[in-house]
């Protein structure tokens, strides 16, 4: 589903992505870690359209995606959620949900219509399938962030992506919530077969949720393979992991 080959990018002489090479199938959880300033950021911004590689090439579904814009890729169903959780405060969760719905339908032109009548058993049901159906009618400014990192995922969710490319999606959430979030997004990811490439600092939901692990240092892949093997590698445990991983 998704397919990268030498990925390079350059900051005033500096790679932050020095020849990234990497795969996603479809219906398969990857992660992908390192220390800070690895990296990982810069490619995810450069998996997303967010900036124009240097040098290689990029494909989603076997089509050539190097330098599309972000919107093009959306058309293409390629799902984002970001580090930190945005919504529009003042607009219900519902109401969230059915501005992203529309846009996804290209029928912006339609919101000057009361949202009330427009995509609501849609919207409902992404509400449902993250488990915040009982809030949908509060603000989204009143949710505590755990929930609101939900109705991301329900955003990110809105487009039927094929590829979901999730930033550390547990940032700032209690250690409790952790898990249930990701069950959440992992459930629905493999019930729709779509692949998924996240970003993740805490290592118990990296080893519980990934079926691959991807490992970036300094710009490059020092490491890949199943959780296990990833754990025990040497060179990772020196530049990330610690000895007593």
């Amino acid at each position: 589903m998704l397919e990268a080959t030498d990925l390079v990018k350059t900051f005033g002489g500096v790679r932050a992505v020095d020849g990234v090479s990497l795969r996603v199938m479809a219906g398969e959880v990857v992660a992908l870690i390192g220390p800070n300033g690895a990296g990982k950021t810069t490619l995810f911004n450069l998996l997303t359209g967010q900036l124009m590689p240097d040098r290689g090439r990029l494909a989603i579904a076997g089509v050539d995606t190097t330098g599309w814009s972000p919107r093009r890729l959306a058309r293409h169903r390629v799902g984002r959620g970001f580090q930190i959780a945005q919504a529009f405060a003042s607009m219900t969760v519902r109401e969230n949900l059915q501005t992203a719905l529309v846009a996804r339908d290209r029928g912006l032109w339609r919101l000057w219509r009361r949202l009330a009548s427009t995509a609501v058993a849609d919207a409902d049901s992404l509400l449902a399938a993250v488990e915040l159906a009982d809030q949908a009618d509060r603000p989204a400014g009143d949710l505590a962030y755990g929930d609101l990192k939900r109705l991301e995922l329900a955003l990110a969710l809105s487009n039927r992506p094929r590829l979901l490319l999730l930033d550390e999606p547990t940032a700032g959430t209690a250690p409790a919530e952790r898990r249930t979030l990701m069950t959440v997004a992992v459930t629905l990811a493999r019930r729709d077969h779509v692949a998924v490439l996240f970003t993740e600092h805490d290592m118990d939901v990296v080893f519980a949720f990934a079926d691959r692990v991807l490992v970036l240092d300094a710009g490059k892949l020092i490491a890949e393979g199943s959780p296990a093997s990833v754990r025990a590698n040497p060179a990772v445990r020196r530049a990330y992991l610690g000895s007593e991983a």
